[in-house]
């Protein structure tokens, strides 16, 4: 009788691993009814705008979804209709109303394929910012090369590059006996010359505790914070609170009549911005708000134990999801020969 030599039989169960995992399983099921899906995000700094599309099966193509543009959508305030939504584009549908903190907002929508839906949720209280406190710590220095020189075999240092850890810390009142929640965003803007600007949005850096997880990670050890900084005041409910993040930036220092980008005679860059401002948004957000961000970007497809997550729904006979959210804005000017970038140390 002949035997396997020893490492014949992984090499066989290896490949039928394989073979086996290229089967394809048919859905011998049933689809789910087709259901109107609503879905908006209320503020007071605009005017109420809804959209509605038709739900798919979640084997079909998700990125074709059929807007619903024939819907009669309706808009109640503090138990009080208010207006009819205009459809528009899109599946999308305006009105005139601006919310404002303290609504309690529904809306509704049906048409002749699919009975009434409704979602509510009530605008949050504005928390507004008391102060910032802003630090920089130098995180390194490195010498800035210039073009090489071949007489002397090496290249000219035209300046200096520091890296710098910009700390921010964002002082708020939580109001008491009540739930809050929370997210913070964060954006710099540049400003030129000809008078035009443009936003980043950032994913700052933070080892704030309202941010850590509440649970021991996934088992592959991943983090399960969010990238949209959302948190709740379970912490610090009902207390003046210092919500803490750090930005990353470079900053290039060059010698005298050395910039490289220097394009007139008062060594000012055509590319270069001339202003630039960091804007630190602290929304207070409406719970169904915070819900839907928690359940939406849970991502359990590195666990391979875990069970699906079901995204938040608040709309009542239909799928989709209706918030809101307040915003206590605050502007910082930064210097414009800082290039801030990404995340932080690794």
């Amino acid at each position: 009788m002949k035997f396997l030599k020893p490492y014949i039989l992984p090499i066989i169960l290896f490949s039928l691993v394989f073979v086996a995992c290229d089967n394809e399983i048919k859905f011998n099921g049933t689809e789910a009814t087709t259901k109107m899906v609503m879905n908006s995000l209320l503020s007071p700094d605009s005017v109420v705008k809804v959209q509605l599309t038709k739900s798919l099966f979640f084997l079909k193509d998700d990125s074709k979804f059929e807007t619903i543009d024939n819907a009669l959508v309706k808009l109640f305030v503090n138990n009080q209709f208010t207006e009819n939504l205009q459809f528009t584009t899109s599946g999308i549908y305006v009105g005139s109303y601006i919310p404002k903190p303290g609504d309690k907002i529904k809306i509704t929508a049906s048409n002749r394929e699919f009975s009434e839906v409704s979602g509510e949720t009530e605008i949050p209280e504005i928390n507004p910012i008391l102060s910032v406190d802003t630090t920089s710590i130098i995180m390194a220095e490195y010498p800035i090369p210039g073009n090489y020189d071949p007489v002397k075999n090496r290249s000219d240092t035209i300046g200096k590059s520091v890296t710098r850890q910009l700390n921010f810390i964002v002082y708020f009142q939580d109001r008491k006996d009540i739930a809050n929640y929370y997210r913070i965003k964060v954006k710099l803007r540049h400003y030129f010359a000809d008078g035009n600007y443009y936003d980043d949005l950032y994913s700052f850096h933070s080892d704030d505790l309202v941010f850590s997880s509440t649970d021991e990670g996934s088992i592959t050890g991943e983090s399960s914070i969010s990238q949209y900084h959302e948190f709740s005041d379970d912490s610090f409910n009902g207390k003046k609170y210092g919500l803490k993040f750090s930005l990353y930036s470079t900053e290039n220092d060059y010698f005298p009549g050395k910039d490289p980008f220097q394009q007139d005679g008062n060594g000012v860059s055509t590319y270069a911005p001339i202003k630039q401002e960091v804007h630190i948004s602290l929304q207070s957000i409406s719970e169904s708000y915070y819900m839907y961000i928690k359940t939406r970007t849970v991502d359990n497809s590195g666990d391979y134990f875990s069970e699906p997550v079901q995204i938040f729904n608040n709309v009542a006979n239909g799928i989709g999801f209706v918030g809101s959210y307040s915003p206590s804005n605050h502007v910082l000017e930064l210097p414009v020969k800082y290039i801030v970038g990404y995340g932080g140390p690794d």
